[in-house]
């Protein structure tokens, strides 16, 4: 009776595991360092800047980060504890599951919508990803930024906000 019993467990358990692992999208409290990414106000970005072409677009940061990696399908960025990486291609389908601790909103322009999620990863560590839609010169559009500073969140409002696409004057193309 004994084993029955710890085998019942075991299955109430592992049920409740799976079904912890099912749970639903839960934001993050207001006022977490996540909410600087969503905030309209952080939309422009501080001279002095550089900007970067990437495929069909420019995108602009605030001085200080250098290329480590550019291709006609990637553009990677880095500065001291932060990466910015830019890619397009066929679709990339961002974990269904969010974290906790996860910001999510999005903006119009046009007929193109940016869809920005930000993400907790631990107690010093941020994510940010960014997909625009639809497809832009027959491809898929992504940013991804890694960083520990809250001032990069920030900043990366004002990027998402500013990058451009000048071949199609700032509107997507389907």
């Amino acid at each position: 009776m004994l084993r029955t019993s710890s085998a019942g467990y075991l299955i109430l358990a592992a049920a409740g595991t799976v079904v912890g692992c099912n749970r639903p999208f839960v934001p993050a409290p207001f006022g977490t360092p996540l909410d600087a990414v969503c905030n309209p106000v952080n939309g422009s970005l501080v001279a002095p800047l550089d900007t970067f072409r990437f495929g069909p677009a420019d995108i602009p940061t605030a001085k200080g980060w250098t290329t480590n990696v550019a291709n006609a399908q990637e553009l990677e960025l880095r500065r001291i504890d932060a990466e910015l990486t830019v890619w397009r291609g066929s679709r990339f389908v961002f974990p269904a599951l969010a974290p906790r601790n996860t910001v999510r909103c999005s903006l119009a322009r046009g007929d193109t919508t940016i869809n920005i999620q930000a993400t907790r990863l631990n107690g010093f560590n941020y994510r940010v990803d960014v997909t625009w839609e639809p497809l832009i010169d027959g491809q898929y559009f992504y940013m991804q930024l890694h960083t520990r500073y809250v001032e990069h969140l920030r900043q990366m409002r004002g990027i998402i906000e500013n990058v451009r696409f000048p071949a199609d004057t700032g509107v997507a193309r389907r």
